[in-house]
């Protein structure tokens, strides 16, 4: 990649947005590169040793649709906010495609949502196929633009005045709006069989090889463009490591209500907060405390907490009501490195009040650890920070 000039910052007066100054692609240290290695091989090993029993059947629990989609537009939305962000600081087309893609993401997620069977009760719009075709689309719809986002990594930054970066960026949401609109409409009356008593067909694993394609392509052109040089990339490349992880268990589940299916929602969750959380947790103090990361912070905190309570209820089977903040402590941590101790308050409030809801021991108590456990997770987070 073409080395790039420093940045100088200029923020305007509300705070939220720098005006736009010279990119730099900031290279990633030592300890991001291991993070990354890590949480590659991480998911490359729980994948292989998930796929044998991801076609035996699971719960199921329909409403799980909601959790984990209200999670990931969240987490998509506070994303799409920040790369709207960066675009507008840099000038660098590869965040406003970006921003594009998580944007589109959240829309899709919410109109899912909308569609599936018993999410929120009956669906709201569409066929018995809207929801399967809505989730098709939104998948290939995401891995097309993170494949674009790749191809701009190394276009010049755009040089336009603040205004005219505004409405670039206003028109790119619309204009990915606007697309949404129009996928949803034609998957409400679409009858082609994606799903059929809840197994997926051959056009529903058609198009999923077409999708983990496209994420292949965009990973082997980062490593072509040695775009790992950028954070953006490295980062981006865990969340295609991710995705294709999440597919590959979702096509050997083989349909709806598997292990493999709950686990590649889970997934998905997971792999929604991985820009966003680690994006801000390489921030200084100074850049935390602007108002769009603080809003991103609380977001974040918010989803990895749901996370954690969602990875909790998936244990359940094997450690009952014992533990009913096993995975709480982690999200604590997190959040509080995330964006400091307000947030990571947020989210020990949510997983206690959660998990005290969700996994108390209906003989009473609140199983092997209590609520002084998620202090202590809180107040070690804050010493870590």
């Amino acid at each position: 990649m073409r080395a790039r000039p420093p940045m100088m910052l200029d923020y305007d007066a509300a705070g939220f947005f720098p005006t736009p100054a010279t990119a730099e692609a900031r290279a990633p240290t030592a300890i991001e590169r291991r993070t990354f290695t890590l949480l590659a091989v991480l998911y490359a090993g729980v994948t292989l040793g998930a796929i044998p029993w991801a076609n035996l059947a699971g719960p199921r629990v329909p409403e799980l649709i909601a959790v984990c989609n209200g999670g990931v537009a969240l987490a998509d939305i506070c994303t799409a906010l920040l790369l709207f962000y960066e675009f507008r600081r840099t000038g660098r087309n590869a965040f406003l495609v970006l921003g594009c893609a998580y944007l589109y993401s959240a829309a899709m997620a919410l109109a899912q949502v909308a569609a599936f069977p018993g999410a929120l009760g009956a669906p709201l719009f569409g066929t018995s196929q809207t929801a399967a075709w809505i989730f098709l689309l939104w998948r290939l719809g995401t891995a097309s633009l993170f494949l674009a986002a790749v191809l701009q990594a190394d276009a010049a930054p755009a040089q336009l005045p603040t205004d005219a970066i505004t409405r670039r960026i206003l028109s790119a949401c619309l204009g990915t709006l606007a697309a949404c609109a129009v996928i949803i409409a034609a998957s409400a009356h679409l009858e082609v069989p994606a799903v059929v008593s809840g197994r997926f067909t051959a056009y529903n694993m058609s198009i999923s090889a077409v999708y983990l394609m496209i994420c292949g392509i965009a990973l082997y052109r980062i490593w072509r463009a040695r775009a790992f040089d950028d954070v953006l990339y490295l980062w981006l490349s865990l969340v295609l490591v991710a995705s294709i992880s999440d597919q590959v268990l979702a096509m050997f589940a083989g349909g709806q209500y598997t292990l493999g299916w709950h686990f590649a929602k889970a997934s998905t969750v997971v792999s929604a907060c991985l820009i966003l959380v680690f994006w801000l947790g390489g921030k200084s103090a100074r850049e935390r405390a602007i108002p769009l990361h603080l809003i991103a912070a609380y977001g974040a905190a918010v989803v990895v907490m749901m996370t954690a309570l969602l990875l909790r209820w998936f244990m359940q089977p094997w450690v009952g009501y014992s533990y009913p903040f096993a995975t709480v402590f982690g999200a604590v941590a997190l959040a509080v490195w995330i964006g400091g101790w307000k947030p990571g308050t947020a989210a020990a409030v949510i997983g206690f009040v959660g998990a005290t809801v969700l996994f108390s021991d209906p003989n009473g108590g609140l199983g092997t650890h209590g609520a002084g456990d998620v202090l202590g997770a809180l107040s070690t987070g804050c010493r870590a920070r």
